[in-house]
């Protein structure tokens, strides 16, 4: 996973990398394919807003599948709301 950082805002943006040999990509899927549950994972942008300790992109397994969430716990009720989130789906950039 990479996170860019803006430490004066807040702000965090995360996106997996996929590791080839030595190498770490993006993966891509081009707009006239379907999105499996897998896919969908990769090729997702979490963007997070506030403080460290309330909000920071975590990776989880549920079911066998990677999911994105801002904070370590998955419920929606745990998650402060204090911290402002997004997910944004990228095909074929």
């Amino acid at each position: 996973m990479v996170v860019a950082y803006d430490h004066a805002k807040k702000l965090k943006i995360a996106r997996w990398l996929i590791k080839k040999g030595n190498n770490l990509y993006y993966s891509t899927v081009p707009a006239t394919e379907s999105l499996s549950s897998k896919n969908i994972f990769f090729n997702t942008i979490l963007l997070c807003h506030n403080s460290d300790e309330d909000c920071f992109p975590q990776v989880a397994y549920v079911d066998g599948v990677k999911v994105w969430s801002p904070s370590i716990t998955l419920e929606c009720s745990a998650i402060k709301k204090s911290c402002k989130w997004t997910k944004t789906l990228i095909y074929n950039e």
